[in-house]
């Protein structure tokens, strides 16, 4: 029997598409991580684009440019996969999946459980996709958060049926070989160039440190709708000899690997997953210590540095810390990777997520 037939799929989730985004990372690490479980899977994306993440083999994945009986319509699609199916879980990501994964579950068997993936207050959503966004989780049968922060912002009866599982790490940053340098010569960032990040914070705070440390480098990695105008805020302030857009990576665990310090300077977050990833090889990491994820990951000066949202003076003090001393960046490095090893592996996570979804 060929995947396409295969009936009374376990875990259906939705989602838009499954490139460049830490949620998209995260269907594709969880639905391999089930997969690879004996659990049967299956990914529903509206959009197919190049370089997508991976999953494993056993994932059955349909798209809906390639549904002809849909044409066109993602509650169509939805609903067809959903009835030929018939999950017991259907788990929409991003976007308006929600709705439609609510529409096409009524009057079925299947459990819909929403998700909660970036700061439900900070947002950039419409008060009126919010609103909405409210409704919908609901009517539905439980809402899966990534820290028990996320769901503070929702009403006490939709706090009742959340659950909370972190994000886990890819395999490929567990396997990682990272080597502690004496000196720093590389700093990276990773994720996209939007607001949210506060680059500019960065930027700011690196041209400060750089007087004194002129043969650090910045190196960031993404891509997004302000990658214009970075690049003249970088030539503005005199720095395209020392920070470098490049772009997005396919290799993330190797330009990890080659830098010597990871800088988060976001002004909120769902749960960093490019914070995670790096803590994970082992890097020393500053972050600030914004809403929501990083006070769950980094302790202050056992495993990173934490440091206030926006204060440039903070983050350009903890930078000069990690340089300075090689065995404190060293430490900070290591105990890191030990918190990630043994709270948030694949294996670690798939089980905390399977007996959350067994409860609704």
């Amino acid at each position: 029997m060929g995947k396409s037939e295969q009936k009374n799929i376990e875990f259906m989730f939705v989602l838009p598409g499954r490139k460049g985004g830490g949620a998209e990372r995260v269907v594709s690490v969880l639905a391999s991580g089930l997969a690879e479980r004996g659990h049967s899977v299956c990914i529903l994306q509206f959009v197919t684009q190049a370089d997508e993440y991976p999953v494993h083999d056993d994932v059955i994945v349909h798209r809906l440019e390639l549904d002809k009986e849909a044409k066109g319509s993602k509650l169509k699609f939805v609903k067809k996969w959903v009835r030929y199916y018939k999950p017991k879980y259907v788990i929409p990501f991003l976007g308006n999946t929600a709705e439609y994964s609510l529409l096409a579950t009524l009057f079925t068997k299947s459990k819909c459980i929403g998700t909660i993936r970036n700061n439900p207050e900070k947002n950039i959503e419409s008060k009126k996709y919010k609103f909405i966004r409210k409704i919908t989780f609901r009517l539905m049968d439980a809402v899966f958060a990534q820290t028990k922060e996320q769901t503070l912002y929702y009403s006490k009866a939709i706090q009742r049926k959340s659950f909370v599982v972190p994000n886990p790490v890819s395999d490929i940053f567990v396997n990682a070989k990272y080597t502690y340098r004496e000196n720093v010569s590389n700093i990276i960032a990773v994720g996209r160039l939007i607001e949210q990040k506060n680059y500019p914070l960065l930027f700011s705070a690196f041209k400060e440190v750089n007087k004194e440390f002129p043969e650090l480098k910045l190196n960031v990695y993404g891509v997004g709708p302000l990658n214009s105008k970075f690049e003249d805020a970088i030539k503005r302030n005199g720095l395209e000899d020392s920070v470098i857009l490049h772009g997005r990576t396919t290799d993330v665990p190797s330009v990890l690997c080659e830098s010597d310090l990871y800088i988060m300077s976001s002004d909120f977050e769902g749960f960093p997953n490019s914070l995670m990833e790096a803590m994970t090889v082992g890097m020393p990491c500053i972050s600030t210590d914004c809403p929501t994820g990083p006070s769950e990951l980094i302790t202050t000066g056992v495993s990173g540095e934490l440091i206030e949202v926006g204060n440039k003076q903070e983050l350009i003090n903890a930078i000069k810390k990690m340089i300075i001393s090689f065995d404190y960046r060293k430490s900070c490095g290591q105990n890191a990777r030990k918190f990630v090893l043994e709270n948030l592996t694949v294996e670690n996570i798939v089980i905390a997520f399977i007996n959350e979804v067994k409860k609704v």
